[in-house]
């Protein structure tokens, strides 16, 4: 695979992260009878919340009601889990290709006071600005 294909290739997948992180932010911050993700996730934090007392009382010995309720709780923190990475990760990156855009935009409005700008020097503007 080129470079070129690569980019392209790494681009496509950024920008599915990113609209999945959104789309699940969105989706949290919204009611949660309209939405599916946060009704997932509320299903499964009210199943998880049920099996911590019966984990605690249930027979030591019953390993099938302890795996039963574990995975309850475990389905919960995968949950929560996942969605988190999602929504940190897809937060991150789009932070990243904006950072690239700009870039992109100061190379192309003038591409010789990228260096300066990037070493923390004013640019000319800024000095015409204050001036």
């Amino acid at each position: 695979m080129s470079g070129n294909d690569e980019k392209a290739v790494f681009e496509l997948a950024a920008d599915a992260l990113i609209r999945a992180s959104l789309s699940i932010d969105h989706q949290l911050t919204q009611s949660a009878d309209t939405q599916p993700v946060a009704v997932m996730l509320e299903i499964a934090r009210k199943e998880a919340a049920g099996a911590i007392l019966p984990l605690v009382q249930c027979d030591p010995t019953d390993a099938t009601q302890i795996r039963e309720l574990q995975g309850k709780i475990r389905r919960y923190q995968d949950m929560v889990r996942w969605l988190s990475d999602i929504v940190t990760s897809g937060m991150w990156l789009k932070a990243r290709v904006e950072e690239a855009e700009r870039e992109s935009l100061i190379n192309i409005l003038n591409p010789e006071q990228v260096s300066e700008y990037s070493e923390g020097e004013e640019s000319e503007y800024a000095d015409a600005e204050q001036g």
